[in-house]
């Protein structure tokens, strides 16, 4: 690594490891490049940039407050949000710990949702909030398996069963870093190219009928290829 910010995240003596993953292998190649600007995200008629150290952080955080939850290796997570920066961030962290996304389309029926939450076993839930909250929330309102349910908007969250706004989550993160630096770093280090990196349905009629895993193995040579 060439930047005393990618030196942080992965010491010298765990690089050979973390980089094995996909996750390290993208993480690595965001600080690499450094790039002021990312990830973009337009709120209103204004764009907010987010550095690649910024970036990072972030997953980070979300990443080891995440598994202070209790979501380990192989656990589902669903993910149901609009294009926005919170999307890459979550899921770069569900992945850092070796967990599973469960991508669920926003424009998903009700009857869709929750069924896919069902099936995929997922123990949490992250979702972006508005109008996409209110659509899904019927989907998930009943769940018994969904243990947390992550709201990006932290004002959608209030009064919501078993939610916790993402800021909550990412202060929590930064609080496990400062007291044990090195959290993030066994973390990650735990993962494998055998992981599976999120679970898809077909988005036909037989949408229930058709499952698709993604294996961190067969993603990660191209993925390198990629960011070099």
């Amino acid at each position: 690594m060439s930047s005393a910010a990618a030196a942080k995240v992965f010491p010298s003596s765990e690089k050979s490891v973390v980089t094995q993953t996909l996750p390290g292998v993208c993480l690595a190649a965001i600080l690499r490049h450094n790039k002021p600007d990312a990830v973009s995200d337009k709120r209103g008629e204004h764009w907010v940039h987010i550095s690649a150290t910024e970036f990072v952080r972030r997953v980070r955080h979300v990443a080891l407050s995440l598994g202070e939850l209790g979501i380990h290796r192989g656990d589902r997570v669903a993910l149901i949000s609009e294009n926005r920066a919170e999307w890459s961030i979550v899921d770069f962290a569900i992945l850092c710990i070796g967990a599973i996304t469960v991508p669920i389309y926003t424009t998903q029926a009700v009857d869709q949702i929750e069924f896919i939450l069902k099936d995929s076993g997922a123990r949490a839930l992250l979702i972006s909030g508005g109008r996409v909250l209110r659509h899904a929330h019927k989907g998930f309102e009943s769940s018994d398996q969904l243990e947390k349910v992550i709201v990006f908007d932290s004002e959608d969250a209030r009064g919501l069963a078993r939610a916790i706004a993402l800021e909550t989550i990412e202060a929590r993160g930064a609080e496990i870093e400062r007291d044990d630096p090195q959290a993030f770093e066994r973390l990650i280090r735990r993962g494998s190219p055998d992981d599976s990196l999120f679970f898809t349905r077909t988005s036909h009629s037989q949408f229930c009928r058709s499952r698709t895993f993604s294996s961190a193995q067969s993603s990660t040579s191209f993925v390198t290829r990629g960011c070099r």
